[in-house]
């Protein structure tokens, strides 16, 4: 149920505005990458999630996020 539930979250996120969505939510930075990690492995989606951070909100924020 869990994995079912992570692998359709995770198809949606698309764009740094969706993982904006997800924080605000309630579903924390770490819990995203953490999932993502083992639902699609880490190269896949830990550098697109981080760049879509600093492209949303610039380096020193993302940093801090």
């Amino acid at each position: 149920m869990i994995f079912e539930v992570a692998t359709k979250f995770f198809l949606t996120i698309g764009t740094a505005e969706a993982i904006v969505n997800a924080v605000n939510n309630g579903l924390g930075i770490l819990s995203i990458i953490a999932l993502a990690g083992a639902t699609y492995g880490w190269g896949a989606l830990a550098y697109p999630i981080i760049r879509g951070a600093v492209a949303k909100w610039g380096v020193k924020q993302a940093v801090n996020w």
